[in-house]
C-alpha cells in the first residue's frame, strides 16, 4: 500500500501530468512518475514540497477548475506583490500564497 505521500503525488499527477507537477516543484520531469511508482522517495524537503503543493492546489480548487488554479499559480498576483505564486512558494514557502489564495476567495465569494 502507497505511504500518504506517495497517494498526494499520485493524485497531483493523474490530475495535472508528471511534467506539469516537476515543473511546479522544480524537479526533473520523469521525477514524479518514479515517485508515483514507488521506484524512489522524495527526500524529506521535497516532501513538505509536495504537501505544500497539495494543500495550495486544494484550495484553489475550491475557488477554480484544476486548469486555472495551475495557471492562477504561474500567473502574477496582486496580493503577492506582482509575484507568481509558483515563485512565492519556492523561495520563501507556502504561507504568503495561502494568504493570497484567501484573498482571492474572498473576492471569489463576495
Amino acid at each position: 500500500m502507497p505511504d500518504p505521500i506517495q497517494r498526494k503525488i499520485k493524485a497531483l499527477v493523474d490530475s495535472l501530468g508528471g511534467s506539469v507537477v516537476a515543473e511546479l516543484l522544480g524537479v526533473d520531469r520523469s521525477q514524479p512518475s518514479r515517485w508515483k511508482s514507488g521506484k524512489s522517495q522524495p527526500s524529506a524537503q521535497m516532501r513538505g514540497r509536495i504537501l505544500d503543493l497539495e494543500y495550495v492546489l486544494s484550495r484553489l480548487e475550491e475557488i477554480f477548475e484544476p486548469a486555472v488554479a495551475v495557471d492562477w499559480l504561474y500567473g502574477i498576483n496582486a496580493f503577492l506583490g506582482h509575484q507568481r505564486p509558483i515563485d512565492v512558494m519556492r523561495i520563501r514557502g507556502v504561507t504568503e500564497v495561502i494568504g493570497a489564495v484567501d484573498a482571492e476567495a474572498g473576492l471569489a465569494f463576495a
